[in-house]
C-alpha cells in the first residue's frame, strides 16, 4: 500500500519554481522593453513601472491601482512615506531590497538613523481587494496630504502617490528647470 498520506505529500521545493511551474517576471512594460535583462541568465524582464495615472480615493480610502501595475505590485505590497510629501509602494521583493540597504546604513550616523526611522516606521502592507483597490492607511494619507484626487505614478522600481494638487505643483516646478538637472545627472550615463 504505501505510505500513509504520500499521495498528498508536498513536493520538494524546486528554486525559482512556484506551485504551477517556473516563476517567470515580466514586467508591465514588456511590450515595450527591449531584450531580456543580460546577466542574471534567469530569462525574467526587469520591472519598469511607467506612466501617470488620476484617481481618486474614496470616502473609506481606498485607491484603485492602475491595472497595468497591479500583476507586477503584487498583492500584499509596500506603502510607506516618500520623498517629498508621496508615498513609495513597491513590490515585496523590491522592499526586501530595499530593506537590506537601510540595514547596511551605520547606526552611528544621526541623518541614517533618521532616514530608516521615518521610511521603515510608515511603511504598512498593503492588500488588494477584487476591484483593484488598495486601503492607504490613515498615517500615510495624512502624511502625503491625500484629499480625494490622487495621481499614481510609475517611477522604475517604485509606485508613487500623489495628491493631485502636490503633483501638479512639483511637476511645473521640476519641468522648469528639466534640461538643467538632465546636465547635473549626465555622468550617470544615462
Amino acid at each position: 500500500m504505501g505510505e500513509s498520506g504520500a499521495k498528498w505529500r508536498t513536493p520538494a521545493k524546486r528554486p525559482g519554481w512556484g506551485a504551477c511551474g517556473p516563476r517567470r517576471t515580466v514586467s508591465p512594460t514588456k511590450h515595450l522593453s527591449g531584450p531580456e535583462t543580460p546577466g542574471d541568465g534567469t530569462g525574467s524582464l526587469a520591472v519598469a513601472f511607467m506612466g501617470e495615472y488620476q484617481h481618486q480615493l474614496d470616502e473609506k480610502g481606498r485607491l484603485i491601482i492602475p491595472a497595468r501595475f497591479r500583476e507586477e505590485l503584487g498583492s500584499p505590497f509596500v506603502v510607506t512615506r516618500g520623498l517629498d510629501r508621496c508615498l513609495f509602494a513597491f513590490p515585496v521583493a523590491e522592499w526586501a531590497n530595499v530593506e537590506a540597504k537601510l540595514r547596511s546604513l551605520p547606526l552611528t550616523q544621526a541623518d541614517a538613523r533618521a532616514f530608516v526611522r521615518l521610511l521603515m516606521a510608515g511603511a504598512s502592507p498593503v492588500e488588494l481587494d477584487r476591484a483593484g483597490r488598495a486601503l492607504v492607511p490613515p498615517h500615510l494619507r495624512q502624511y502625503a496630504g491625500l484629499q480625494r484626487d490622487v495621481v499614481v505614478l510609475g517611477v522604475g522600481s517604485r509606485v508613487e502617490i500623489w495628491d493631485q494638487a502636490a503633483w501638479e505643483s512639483y511637476a511645473a516646478q521640476a519641468q522648469g528647470s528639466f534640461e538643467a538637472i538632465a546636465e547635473k545627472i549626465v555622468g550617470l550615463g544615462l
